[in-house]
């Protein structure tokens, strides 16, 4: 099932099968997290709430990380839902649990209180979390994720952004729309942070593909992939690459979607290669079916 779900892609069948676990093994938090998860992902937040909340908080002395797992993405799913006073309460909850966590969630609480802080303009304290990410094989992702946070102050933009993204990710894709457009319009010729004006386009671009308008994302796309060469950030440079390919995907444009996804892979990040090998199955996947209505 694991495999199944996250190296293939075979979401439906997935989800069943955990389902059915969780129907056999009600006490059982594991299914109830990988749900969660699920929910989390595919933008069903507060249904996902709801799965995390009831995960049973057991096997705390030999299974520590599963009551981590918990309150992290409760912690996370009430940052996306712009409950940012929620999110930083169960994030100072789980900072302080005589828990052992993992290198990894030291550095994705480090992060999100990090942002918290800076997202209320308190920057030397968002500034102490953010140092306290090492630069470690398990935390890389969120070094890399905080660099242009240590870099780049706060502003009202980027904190419109971070609002208008999580619109995003709860599936308001008509609100994520405008909000967007007010940045585009919005944009100074030179930004304090020369990264915002990409991640706009690719917010607005984003926003129009999940609501299957692919040729008004692909034209967005167009008008920032010519110069994402020289974006800083380099591995937000590849999650939009990965976005625009998803886009070109959809159109069936697949040679083109490969060369982006190539082009996503300059960017040596675990996560990101595993999005990466993941979106290339899936890809595969789509070209065979391709060439086998073909024959």
């Amino acid at each position: 099932l694991f495999i199944r779900y996250f190296m293939e892609g075979e979401i439906v069948r997935s989800v069943q099968g955990f389902q059915k676990l969780l129907e056999r093994f009600p006490d059982n938090p594991v299914p109830r997290l990988i749900l969660g998860y699920h929910y989390r992902r595919t933008g069903q937040l507060k249904k996902a709430l709801q799965m995390f909340a009831s995960a049973q908080e057991v096997y705390s002395q030999i299974l520590p990380q599963l009551i981590v797992i918990k309150f992290y993405n409760l912690g996370a799913l009430h940052f996306e839902l712009n409950q940012f006073s929620q999110a930083d309460s169960i994030f100072n909850k789980l900072m302080h649990m005589p828990l052992r966590k993992t290198i990894y969630y030291q550095a994705a609480i480090a992060y999100y209180k990090g942002l918290l802080a800076d997202l209320h303009f308190q920057r030397q304290k968002a500034l102490s979390f953010y140092r306290q990410i090492p630069n470690h094989k398990q935390s890389r992702y969120w070094y890399h994720v905080v660099q242009m946070h240590i870099k780049y102050p706060m502003d009202s933009l980027l904190y419109r952004y971070i609002v208008a993204r999580n619109t995003l990710f709860q599936l308001q894709f008509r609100k994520c729309e405008q909000l967007a457009h007010q940045l585009v319009q919005q944009l100074p010729s030179d930004p304090t942070n020369p990264n915002l004006p990409f991640l706009v386009y690719d917010l607005l671009a984003q926003s129009y593909y999940y609501e299957h308008r692919y040729y008004e994302a692909k034209r967005t796309f167009l008008t920032i992939i010519p110069q994402l060469g020289h974006m800083e950030d380099q591995m937000r440079r590849s999650w939009i690459y990965i976005h625009f390919a998803r886009c070109l995907r959809d159109l069936g444009q697949y040679q083109e979607a490969k060369k982006w996804l190539d082009k996503a892979s300059d960017f040596r990040d675990d996560y990101t290669r595993f999005i990466i090998q993941r979106e290339s199955f899936i890809l595969s996947q789509r070209m065979k079916g391709t060439a086998t209505v073909g024959d």
